[in-house]
Formats: C-alpha cells, structure tokens, sequence
C-alpha cells in the first residue's frame, strides 16, 4: 500500500521545516555516524573547496538490446573514457546507475588505482541485481560512512516500494576531502520508470534523509521524471536543481536520448544540492565515442564550492 494523501502532505511538510531549519536539532541516520554539527561548523571555518559531481545512467547490460545499441564491450571504453577525462582536474565523486556487478569490475579495471567505489545490488543487498555505486579516488577522499537505503516502506531491507516495477535503492556516502578536510554528503538514486506514486514517495524519502543531516548535501540520479512531474516538482521545493541555478550552464540540452542518433529526446537525469551551495557550473556532456553513444543517457557534471 503506498501513503496516502494526507500522509504525504504532512512527510513534505515536516521534511520541507527540517531543510530550512538547517537541520539543527536531528542526527545522522547514516551507519558510522559522524558529527555533522561538527562538520558544519568546520566546514565553515576552511576556505571554500570546489567539488564536482559526476553522474552517468550507463545502461545495463542486457541481451535485448535496444535499436543502434552496441555491445558493453563496446560501450565500456566511451563510458571508462569520460569519466577519467571529466575528473582530472577537480576533487570528483562519481553516481552511476544501472550498474550490474560485471559491468562495475570492468569500469573498476578501467579506471585503475586509486579508484574504488561504495554501494551494493539492489536485489539483495549485495552483488545481484543493478548498483547505484558511487565511485571515488581513495587519493582525495576518506570514505566516513555509507548507507543503501531501499526506496520504499521497508528501506533497510531488499524490497519493492509502492506500485514500483523494480527494487529502487539510494546509496548515501559521507566523503571526506583529505587534502581540505572537507566533509560532503553524497546521495546517488535511480527511481523506478513504471510506478508513478514509488517516483513520487522516493522524493520524499529522499528529502526525508537530508533534513537528517548537516552541511553540505549533493544528490544524483536518474528520477525517471521530467521537471513538470511531481516527483521532480517535490524535490524541488526543498532543493536547487542545478541546471537552472548555476553561474554557468553549458553543453547539450537534454540527457536521455536513446541510441539512434536524431532521435526524441528529455531531461531525467539531475542533480541537486541543499540550499545556499553555490553552484559553479553545471553540464550535460557529449556521450559520442568513436561514432556511436556509449549509453542511451549522457552524463552530467555539476561544479561545487563547499
């Protein structure tokens, strides 16, 4: 049964009051908690620390394939490709989506040390069904704790939620940036494309999770949702999208478009932060390699200072 009306009004509500109340007086439901009252006030104290994230729906591998789709063994080296090119030059944490446990040792591999990743398969809580990993240079962060989070009523166990087709998973990380000493919390989601209300519900979870933290909060994914539906329009009302509140907003416009070329396209894929995060910069990347599209979404780059 999903919430009712009623239920959801009064769980945005509440969640909306905690986000612009900074959050002062709730606790981390992270395992391995730290201080974020703590980490707020230290973070406040060090010079500003650009961040960037970097989120990409890499198709899963799967026989039936779609029209103009290439093999992953094809795919893998567009997809490995961007990613070290689009972390070069700045403190990066990666979301990826749609990942199967095959597909991640491959980018792994690809990437090399001193890349690693936090994050479990959705279907079991360990390595079957699809990741929603995030992946990070052990050279600039200190993993402090992390979290996967089922979206649905039962969120600590492998489980459908609402009218979902799939299990949906949120993976939540506290990163800290070993050279600053800064802290960020991470969250990397990929809603279920059928159930209309399990979209809807997993924004407010969502929400529901950051008001339970301080500092800075970044979230990524795929949501499955344009930005006129509701369950964009919830996250919306407590945090900044940012593609359209950044200093700089550049590269192509839409982020779904399948694997012919001219094709229709949208925009699902976002990325979002706590209010009062300057957004630096915001990008939707070409996903073009060697003539063809290495996933049927391209990535998206958003630029931080923390």
């Amino acid at each position: 049964m999903g919430l009712g009306t009623t239920i959801a009004n009064k769980l945005l509500r509440k969640a909306e009051k905690k986000v612009k109340e900074h959050h002062s007086n709730s606790k981390s439901n992270y395992q391995g908690n730290v201080n974020h009252g703590q980490v707020k006030d230290r973070n406040a104290e060090l010079p500003p620390l650009k961040v960037q994230i970097y989120t990409h729906n890499i198709r899963q591998e799967n026989n039936n394939m779609m029209k103009g789709e290439e093999p992953w063994s094809k795919r893998k080296v567009g997809v490995i490709g961007l990613i070290n090119k689009h972390s070069q030059s700045i403190p990066t944490l990666v979301g990826l989506q749609e990942v199967k446990q095959n597909q991640l040792n491959d980018i792994l591999q690809g990437l090399g040390k001193p890349w690693t990743f936090f994050g479990v398969g959705r279907d079991d809580g360990k390595s079957k069904g699809e990741f929603a990993p995030i992946l990070y240079k052990t050279d600039e962060w200190d993993l402090v704790s992390g979290k996967t989070y089922w979206l649905g009523e039962n969120p600590n166990q492998p489980t459908k939620g609402w009218d979902a087709a799939f299990p949906r998973i949120v993976t939540v990380v506290v990163m800290k940036h070993k050279k600053s000493g800064k802290v960020v919390n991470y969250l990397n989601t990929h809603y279920d494309h059928k159930g209309k209300k399990a979209r809807e519900n997993s924004s407010l979870q969502i929400i529901d999770l950051m008001s339970k933290t301080e500092g800075t909060s970044l979230l990524s994914g795929d949501f499955n949702s344009q930005e006129h539906e509701e369950a964009y329009q919830t996250l919306s009302k407590s945090l900044l999208d940012t593609s359209c509140n950044c200093h700089e907003r550049c590269g192509f416009k839409d982020t779904c478009t399948g694997f012919e070329k001219g094709g229709s396209e949208s925009s699902i894929d976002f990325i979002w932060t706590t209010k009062g995060v300057p957004i630096v910069k915001h990008e939707i990347i070409d996903h073009e390699c060697n003539g063809s599209y290495c996933s049927d979404h391209r990535p998206v780059t958003a630029i931080f200072e923390v």
